[in-house]
Parts: structure tokens; sequence; C-alpha cells
């Protein structure tokens, strides 16, 4: 009997994947054993208007530890948008020297941790669209490493979901408070 049901055992596991049926969610095309996540609808991205340029005021600085750098997002022109992407001006300001910056307007795709950067700011004060633009994976070509910060941290949770704009300032703001996330030092709550 004990053979038995290990036979039944061994014919459903083999078996699983047919019953299951082709659910096209998961696809490994190229049998690279590196499966990507389909979303049932294919997504479109909403149109994207650049925002102002930011002003000092509107700046929250973001505890990234880089050394000899600041990183700064622009709360009132934070947003998510409908296409689930949140979109954000980035200041990076040098501590030496005249402490010059750099500023960029980008997007972070929570669902499939993938970042755009749509735009930078020039010394006149303005920003401007990038001639070209395409999603990349966050973390390439990430020289500080902020953009896989701000979408582990910050923009993201633990679902591959976009945080409201109330949550990602509040988190901002309470970065340094270890308490407010449980007393962890880590930002996952």
């Amino acid at each position: 009997m004990v053979k038995m049901r290990a036979w039944v055992a061994l014919a459903a596991l083999v078996a699983a994947p047919v019953w299951a049926g082709d659910s096209n969610l998961y696809r490994d095309d190229d049998w690279s054993g590196n499966y990507q996540f389909e979303d049932p609808e294919a997504w479109q991205e909403g149109a994207v208007k650049l925002p102002p340029y930011p002003r000092d005021g509107d700046l929250k600085e973001v505890p990234i530890n880089r050394k000899g750098f600041e990183f700064f997002v622009d709360t009132r022109h934070l947003a998510v948008g409908k296409d689930g992407v949140t979109r954000y001006t980035f200041v990076i300001r040098s501590t030496r020297g005249g402490g010059a910056a750099n500023v960029f307007f980008e997007g972070i795709r929570c669902a499939n941790r993938s970042y755009r950067a749509y735009g930078y700011g020039s010394s006149d004060g303005t920003l401007h669209r990038f001639e070209r633009s395409e999603w990349k994976p966050v973390g390439a070509a990430d020289t500080f490493g902020y953009r896989s910060e701000l979408a582990r941290f910050y923009f993201c949770d633990a679902n591959v979901l976009p945080l409201p704009v109330e949550k990602i300032v509040d988190r901002i703001e309470h970065a340094a408070d270890e308490t407010y996330f449980g007393g962890s030092g880590f930002l996952f709550n």
C-alpha cells in the first residue's frame, strides 16, 4: 500500500505541469532556465511630462551612504502614475568644492525593477528631455547604486508594487529613525 501511494504521488508530480496547462505567465523561450514573468495584459507606459526644475525647499535628503555626495528627491513633484511607474526628480550634490549638482528626472517601475531616465537638469535651471531613453534593469550602469536603494527601501513594497507618494515621503523623512522601521535599521516594513 505504501508503494502504491508513492507511485500515485510521483505520477501526480509528473502530470501536474500538464494539468496546469499553459498559463503563459512564465516563459523560457530560449531554454536558458531564466524564467521571466509576463503581465497577463500588455503593459503600456503613460504619457510623461517633465516637471519644473526642483526648488531647494522641495528637496528631501535621502540617506544613501556614498562618501562625498548627498542625494535628494523633489517631493513636490514625486508621483506614481496609473501605469505603476514612480516618477521623481533626483539631485546628486557633491559635498566637496563648490557643491556641484546633477539633476535627473527618472521613473522606476517596481513590477520588474526597471528604470528609465527621462531628462536632466542644466545650469540654467531647466529640465531637458533625453533624446533617447529606454527601460533598463535597476542596477545596470548605476554608478552610485541609488536606484536600487530607492526601489528597495523607498518606492516599492515587498510585493513589487509601488507605494503611495505619502508613504514614500514618510519613509524618506523617517529613514534615520531606526525605531520607525521596527528597530531593524532596514526599511522593509
